[in-house]
């Protein structure tokens, strides 16, 4: 919150030398930012996706779509959580703002939701790597292994867009087996400032 001063003439008839101290000045908040909005999530739909290990794979993507109920889109969203899931001891990358994402199909979200998905895109390139971990599959001692990761980047900002750069800004969910080959599902959360 800012506060300022202002001086300013009424009456250009009179030649006033004016002069404004300020010794100090207060504010009164209710605190900081209330999250707020709406959640929503995404899913590989139970589509089981096989990633190698020679390379990070692109499994799940979000992005904000070009448009939101016919105007340029610039609702704000912030990822809440995401989960992956193997049999195998898989690692994992969250990426945001790659260059390109290629392959696979972009769908709308639905649900009045400004989001578009992507299940198993073929690759990325560039962006910022936000989290990288290793998944062990012998942690949960049960056939169906895997981690789920609450709250990562809660309170950023981390999809947004902006009227002239459709898209620009997205995460990509990225796994890798640390075995031969994994089959892996994974999911997204998030939520979107509609305001």
């Amino acid at each position: 919150m800012q506060i300022f001063w202002e001086i300013e003439v009424t009456d250009n008839t009179l030649a006033v030398d004016s002069e404004f101290l300020a010794i100090c000045s207060a504010m009164s908040s209710e605190g900081g930012k209330e999250p707020t909005g709406i959640s929503y999530g995404v899913t590989t739909n139970g589509q089981v996706i096989t990633v190698g290990n020679t390379g990070y794979e692109p499994v799940l993507a979000i992005r904000s779509a070009a448009t939101y109920k016919g105007d340029p889109n610039v609702v704000v969203a912030r990822l809440k959580s995401f989960g992956l899931y193997s049999d195998d001891d898989i690692s994992y990358r969250l990426v945001w703002f790659p260059d390109t994402v290629t392959g696979g199909t972009w769908v709308p979200r639905g649900g009045n939701s400004s989001i578009e998905y992507n299940v198993n895109p073929t690759s990325i390139t560039g962006g910022q790597i936000l989290d990288e971990d290793f998944i062990d599959a012998t942690d949960t001692g049960s056939k169906k292994q895997g981690q789920s990761i609450e709250d990562v980047l809660s309170q950023q900002e981390v999809v947004c867009r902006t009227a002239d750069n459709q898209g620009s800004l997205m995460m990509v969910l990225l796994a890798k087996s640390e075995a031969g080959t994994s089959t892996v599902k994974a999911s997204m959360k998030w939520v979107e400032d509609i305001g």
